[in-house]
């Protein structure tokens, strides 16, 4: 495929998922983390141009671990996820951006877009899943006015607590396994 065509089919697939989303298309950038309404699930926020709109992504702490190893990358040169995105280099692959398009209630989803030798590949995943790759990948972050508004009412309170009650109850389980 000639570069070209894959500029064309990644230009395609990005339209195609902004022009799904609702709301006007925003670029967000990393700010940094918060505890959420507990302390089992952490938030990491991203922030617009002006920082007067933010979305949390809600993450497990693992997720929160090599976030700040990812970005602190002078202090932690060797993190898994670097090792991602060489291998991802060596098959000659991208990871271009990561749209937030979707909130469900108390789940946010994203699609990666991936820029390869044959064409752009869009991929859509959890956020929590895939956030820490295309941090990584200095992926540019984007999403739209709707998501963000979306991301402000817990619509499903009573499932999120039952997720966060399942989720204490294994934080508590951890500590003695380490």
């Amino acid at each position: 495929m000639s570069r070209k065509e894959i500029s064309k089919t990644k230009k395609n697939i990005s339209n195609k998922t902004i022009k799904s989303l609702d709301g006007k298309k925003v670029e967000i950038f990393p700010y940094g983390l918060i505890t959420g309404l507990s302390q089992v699930k952490p938030i990491f926020l991203f922030k617009d141009k002006e920082e007067k709109d933010f979305l949390p992504v809600w993450l497990d702490f693992s997720e929160v671990d090599s976030i700040h190893q990812i970005l602190q990358p002078q202090l932690h040169k060797n993190h898994p996820y670097f090792a991602h995105v060489k291998i991802l280099d060596k098959l000659k692959t991208s990871v271009t951006t990561c749209t937030f398009n979707k909130f469900d209630g108390y789940r946010l989803y994203a699609d990666v877009l991936l820029e390869t030798a044959n064409g752009a590949h869009l991929i859509s995943e959890r956020a929590e899943d895939v956030v820490c790759l295309a941090l990584a990948a200095k992926a540019r972050f984007f999403t739209t006015s709707k998501v963000i508004d979306a991301c402000r009412e817990i619509k499903d309170f009573e499932k999120l607590k039952e997720i966060e009650n399942n989720l204490e109850s294994y934080q508590n389980v951890q500590k003695y396994l380490m």
